[in-house]
């Protein structure tokens, strides 16, 4: 195969991946699901919405205080990005695969966590 071969074909293999809007839905409700399963804790809630801007998405939210960790999102292509404006997690960070993206997430949000608490302790001790 030519070079061009190469690129016509991986591009035939992202157009057989691609969801449809009802599709990203799905796969976007069921990974929420998905989440709240793999990664069960007392202190992450996993909840699913849906915006008319952004679309489907799963928040990640604290769940005994008024923090927004982070948002999921399914791509079109299957893929899985987290995206954050907190300090404590990554700003974005994508993977191809799902469970890619639970091994570094567990990581990635035990640390997130394990910091944030931290900082709520020693803030609520100088107040």
């Amino acid at each position: 195969m030519s070079f061009d071969d190469d690129v016509d074909a991986q591009k035939n293999k992202f157009l057989a991946a691609r969801l449809e809007p009802e599709q990203i839905i799905v796969a976007t409700k069921a990974f929420a699901d998905k989440l709240s399963l793999e990664i069960q804790s007392k202190r992450l809630k996993f909840d699913y919405e849906f915006d008319n801007e952004d679309g489907p998405r799963v928040s990640v939210l604290y769940a005994t205080a008024p923090f927004h960790i982070g948002t999921v999102y399914v791509q079109g292509n299957g893929s899985i990005a987290f995206t954050s404006e907190s300090e404590y997690f990554p700003q974005v960070v994508a993977y191809e695969e799902e469970e890619e993206f639970f091994s570094d997430a567990k990581t990635f949000l035990i640390e997130g966590l394990a910091a944030f608490e931290l900082d709520e302790e020693e803030d609520s001790y100088e107040a």
